[in-house]
């Protein structure tokens, strides 16, 4: 009997955090891409031309108490090059913006990293966490930046 209830305040005492009433889970805001970030032409450390596009997101939106929401995402990059014979590294530089409802920039995250381009493969693909905190009646924005 001691052994049960040592057991169920185990239990109870490890699920806490599965009871955070703080953030619920909603529909997640607009989320576009502005026309020619979504997929574009970089040139990699070998100068070589290399295309990058979205393959895929997905995303998980928790409401805040004061009415925003914490967008998370999963950005699925694909790079596609004809050139296979060398390692090489593509520079990549990713902002999600999230924008108020008068198009005013709320809060940003932009990311720059080097893409590994592994010799003899032709299609590469990543995946990348990013986060912001968009205002009520806000949308966000994802896009692929040239520097």
């Amino acid at each position: 009997m001691m052994k049960k209830i040592i057991l169920f305040l185990f239990l109870i005492v490890s699920n806490c955090s599965y009871f955070d009433n703080t953030s619920k889970v909603v529909i997640c805001p607009k989320l576009t891409s502005p026309k020619g970030t979504e997929e574009i032409l970089l040139i990699s450390k070998n100068n070589i031309k290399t295309y990058i596009g979205f393959r895929g997101i997905k995303s998980i939106c928790y409401k805040m108490n004061n009415d925003d929401i914490n967008m998370k995402l999963e950005v699925n990059l694909r790079a596609i090059r004809k050139n296979t014979q060398l390692d090489d590294y593509l520079p990549v530089t990713l902002a999600l913006v999230s924008i108020n409802d008068k198009g005013t920039e709320s809060d940003r995250d932009e990311i720059s990293f080097e893409f590994f381009l592994r010799s003899n493969r032709k299609l590469i693909e990543r995946a990348t966490l990013m986060e912001v905190i968009i205002p009520k009646k806000g949308q966000a924005l994802l896009g692929i930046i040239k520097k």
